[in-house]
């Protein structure tokens, strides 16, 4: 389910840096989302928003929501480039 997808990257990132590290050097989207598909971590933009949504839904804390927020900064700025 896609939106598992966008939870299980959020985990991924945040305990394998050289995943992290070879999302950000990736050349574009297209390579990024080629990526996110050889890991089985596929989801579309708005499966991601609904992801972040449902994640956020789900904190405790301000901590634990600030760090969902990163995560989709993060990620909205890789979108970008």
């Amino acid at each position: 389910m896609p939106m598992t997808n966008v939870r299980r990257l959020a985990r991924r990132i945040s305990t394998d840096a050289g995943f992290r590290r070879a999302l950000a050097r990736a050349a574009d989207q297209e390579a990024r989302l080629a990526l996110l598909a050889e890991a089985d971590l596929s989801f579309t933009d708005a499966e991601f928003e609904d992801g972040v949504r449902a994640m956020l839904v789900e904190c405790q804390t301000e901590e634990a929501a600030e760090e969902v927020r990163e995560f989709r900064l993060w990620w909205d700025l890789l979108r970008s480039t």
